[in-house]
């Protein structure tokens, strides 16, 4: 907020790090010790490699192309992809058969994260 008020009065862009640098020296502002610490739990951060994955579309606005990868969730290597003319269950399959041809026999994915949009059949009745 206070570098969006000195851009606003002076017509000069400072990062937020430095006015707070600044503020400290000056002795208007103080470090928060809660800041400091490394978080204990961190998400989409699983050991090891291939215990989960995550699989979501893309669809840029500039081509009429949309994309469908998986990713892994330690690595964050892509496991499998494609692109699509459509998006739909059909082609979420097509991705998720790639995954299994090239990585099941290395270890079976465990888990398998969506947003469960319709294109990976959440509005069927199972």
């Amino acid at each position: 907020m206070r570098e969006v008020a000195v851009r606003k009065v002076f017509k000069i862009c400072i990062p937020h790090n430095r006015i707070h640098m600044y503020l400290k020296a000056a002795g208007l502002a103080h470090e928060d010790p809660k800041k400091k610490n490394r978080r204990k739990w961190v998400r989409y951060e699983r050991e090891p490699s291939l215990s989960a994955g995550h699989i979501d579309w893309h669809e840029s606005g500039w081509s009429d192309l949309k994309v469908c990868v998986i990713i892994d969730d330690a690595s964050r290597m892509i496991l499998a992809g494609g692109e699509f003319k459509n998006v739909n269950t059909e082609n979420s399959k097509l991705v998720v058969d790639q995954m299994v041809e090239r990585y099941w026999w290395l270890r079976p994915v465990r888990e398998l994260m969506m947003d469960l949009g319709s294109e990976f059949g959440a509005h069927r009745d199972l």
